[in-house]
């Protein structure tokens, strides 16, 4: 096998060429690689995310209803300002949520609060506009309906204050 050393002679020319080639091509593949590892260094996915704040929030909602029982405390206001700080904590961290809740007192009298940004309709009598509280008087049954979805919950009597919420990504 003769090496050539003249750069003009024809041999050398279809290795450059073969080189060029395979430098071209280890550069597409580096930035193949490059590109697909980038796009799988993100953050946490929101719905792991947003179920961390799920859980966080349903967890830390029955310490603050006990806590404000245990204080003699206004239940709906304690709840009120738990709730409200949380969704500026969730904002803090970049997940945009609502949340709607409805506190059942034994009477059943209960406390809607809607924090999301659609209007929610209570066994399609009453109105609860976002940002705004509605104080009702409920039966064994009721249901909510927000963006033409219904939601159907069952208020079995007691003696315990309940919490029944709407948790979703805004």
């Amino acid at each position: 096998m003769k090496i050539p050393l003249n750069p003009f002679d024809k041999e050398f020319g279809n290795m450059d060429k073969r080189a060029q080639f395979y430098i071209f091509a280890a550069i597409i593949l580096c930035s193949v690689v490059f590109v697909g590892t980038v796009n799988k260094i993100t953050v946490e996915e929101p719905s792991k995310k947003f179920q961390s704040f799920y859980e966080n929030y349903l967890i830390e909602s029955s310490e603050v209803i006990n806590s404000a029982i245990y204080e003699s405390r206004d239940i709906s206001e304690q709840f009120k300002n738990f709730t409200l700080d949380f969704i500026e904590y969730a904002d803090s961290k970049n997940v945009e949520l609502g949340i709607l809740y409805v506190l059942i007192y034994p009477d059943n009298e209960a406390i809607i609060v809607n924090y999301l940004n659609s209007e929610a309709n209570v066994d399609f009598v009453y109105s609860v506009p976002p940002d705004t509280e509605k104080i009702i008087n409920l039966g064994n049954n009721f249901t909510l309906e927000i963006d033409d979805q219904e939601y159907y919950f069952n208020v079995s009597s007691g003696e315990n204050i309940k919490l029944e919420f709407l948790f979703r990504d805004q």
